[in-house]
């Protein structure tokens, strides 16, 4: 209430003047709100993202490695995003069907080698490396579809 007492004081009358000082006042607060909004976001929406890749097993060096080494894998994910592009409307669900039918190293499995826990130092870098790079590339496809 007293920035607006100090606009009417400054505007000495002049409606516009008055209008162009509450304006301005507005877009900046709300340019400071839409500042700590988005900060906040992108923080959650990191720390979803690396729960997700964790729980999960979204291991992008496993993944890549399964489409380098798997031809039968290859050509299913091809295939299966080719039929995407024909129905883009496809529910989850049906999605979530889709990818596990795959059979991409996604989830955590002892009985494939590429979902199973690591074994060794050198293993565990690997596998650390896979999900670090999970993590970015997951949160800013959160990102990307938004308008803020």
């Amino acid at each position: 209430m007293i920035r607006v007492t100090v606009f009417v004081r400054d505007a000495a009358g002049d409606l516009e003047k008055f209008r162009t000082n509450l304006e301005r006042w507005f877009d900046d607060a709300m340019d400071r709100v839409s500042g700590f909004y988005k900060r906040k976001v992108q923080v959650a929406v990191l720390a979803y993202a690396i729960l997700l890749t964790a729980a999960l097993n979204v291991d992008s060096v496993a993944f890549a490695r399964r489409l380098w080494t798997d031809d039968v894998v290859r050509s299913a994910a091809v295939a299966a995003a080719e039929r995407q592009q024909q129905r883009p409307d496809t529910g989850t669900t049906q999605l979530l069907e889709e990818v596990q039918e795959l059979n991409l190293p996604i989830g955590w499995s002892p009985a494939d080698p590429l979902r199973a826990a690591p074994s060794g130092a050198a293993a565990w870098l690997l596998k650390l490396l896979g999900l670090a790079i999970t993590v970015p590339a997951l949160s800013l496809g959160a990102r990307s579809g938004s308008t803020c």
